[in-house]
């Protein structure tokens, strides 16, 4: 999951309890297998304190296991991924720039301009059939 600063000042992580408040990864199960349950991969971050500057982004590894297909023939997708940001991890204050919190989410072009840093904000997600994003991020499990 990346992450990017889009606000005027440095953000600070202190802490693996603040990132892990801080960014959610979900996952649902499209079929009766039960969803994983992901954690956190501290290796391949640097150590805390983590600074990301304005426009700064910063990329956060997860483990995730699956011991279950829906479907287990290739081809069909088994499970979906959705993440979110929750800003008062950071300063206990809400996000006043809170519509691009979560991923997937579709913009329309001409996208939108962040008025802050000038970013132009062309959503989030894989990419859907008209080029934009917005698709979901799927994972397909086979069995051998």
């Amino acid at each position: 999951m990346v992450i990017q600063n889009r606000g005027q000042h440095t953000e600070t992580i202190e802490d693996a309890t603040m990132l892990n408040n801080l960014i959610t990864l979900q996952i649902e199960s499209l079929g009766l297998c039960n969803a994983p349950q992901p954690t956190l991969n501290l290796d391949k971050l640097k150590l805390f304190p983590v600074a990301i500057k304005p426009k700064g982004k910063l990329t956060v590894y997860y483990y995730v296991s699956f011991d279950c297909a829906n479907d287990p023939a290739k081809g069909t997708p088994d499970y979906r991924f959705s993440g979110t940001v929750n800003h008062v991890a950071l300063d206990g204050e809400e996000d006043n720039h809170h519509f691009d919190d979560a991923c997937p989410r579709s913009v329309i072009p001409s996208y939108i301009t962040e008025p802050l840093h000038k970013i132009k904000d062309k959503g989030c997600g894989t990419k859907k059939p008209d080029g934009t994003l917005g698709g979901g991020s799927l994972t397909d499990v086979v069995v051998k």
